[in-house]
């Protein structure tokens, strides 16, 4: 089978969650060229923003065949190129930015907005300064917050060391505090990600096979966490990590190796065979 397109998520997927955050492995990047050889389209769909997957697209120069990028959970999606053309750009209200951000001041969590990098925290313990400085993360106290807020596509935060449980109730609360927001997790399902009601990683792969005149039923989408499940929902060829949890893994018809044992690569040459 050649897949029209194969969508891959980029951390735990395509790269290793380390402290290189971009080191992309040779087979994975060698599989990509070579379906990028075959006329496949080959777009990165991540939840991080368009600075960090831009920051891949420079380094690797991973699509050589159709430069689109879908970010923030597809509240963005860009054509990259000499000249990036913006072609969806989603972002939360001013007024519910506000909102949202207040109510996690009130929270001890540490607040990552799509506009840049820095963690704003509220309380700082050892552990958590250790590995945020392992990871080469910037990070500043709330109240060095900008005052004035404009409306982000994304806002994100990392609860303090609690169980899956407690941050799934912590997300039940803000979804009936919010609900126009779609709130999700992402990675090992720590971070939450709120973002416009309706923007999901599955909306932007149905934009661009609009635009590219795709048939997802030959499409492939290879990912690792619950923000994932939206896309394996409308590809034929759902594709789960095996660093996956149990419950993103039953969303999955296949599974393929580890993102630190070449999971994509191995993935890639498995469905040519299918």
């Amino acid at each position: 089978m050649k897949p029209q397109a194969i969508f891959i998520d980029l951390d735990n997927t395509l790269i290793p969650h380390s402290k290189h955050h971009f080191s992309i492995s040779m087979e994975n990047l060698f599989a990509l060229k070579t379906a990028q050889k075959k006329h496949i389209y080959i777009v990165i769909a991540t939840g991080r923003s368009i600075e960090d997957v831009r920051e891949v697209y420079e380094k690797y120069r991973i699509n050589d065949f159709g430069d689109y990028i879908i970010y923030n959970n597809s509240a963005g999606i860009q054509q990259l190129g000499p000249i990036p053309k913006v072609l969806l750009n989603e972002k939360i209200s001013i007024e519910q930015g506000k909102k949202i951000i207040e109510e996690l001041k009130q929270l001890n969590v540490f607040i990552k907005l799509s506009e840049n990098r820095i963690l704003y925290y509220k309380k700082m313990n050892l552990v958590f300064w250790i590995f945020l400085k392992m990871r080469g993360m910037p990070f500043e106290k709330q109240d060095k917050m900008a005052p004035d807020f404009s409306n982000f596509a994304k806002i994100g935060f990392i609860p303090p060391m609690i169980s899956r449980r407690k941050i799934s109730n912590l997300i039940d609360g803000l979804k009936e505090k919010f609900p126009e927001q779609e709130i999700i997790t992402s990675g090992s399902g720590r971070f939450v990600e709120i973002t416009k009601l309706g923007v999901t990683k599955s909306k932007g792969i149905e934009f661009l096979a609009d635009r590219l005149d795709l048939d997802l039923t030959q499409c492939v989408a290879i990912g690792d966490s619950e923000n994932d499940v939206s896309m394996f929902k409308v590809v034929g060829y759902p594709i789960a990590m095996k660093n996956a949890r149990k419950n993103i893994k039953k969303h999955a018809k296949f599974q393929t190796d580890t993102s630190k044992r070449n999971g994509v690569a191995k993935a890639i040459k498995s469905i040519y065979e299918i």
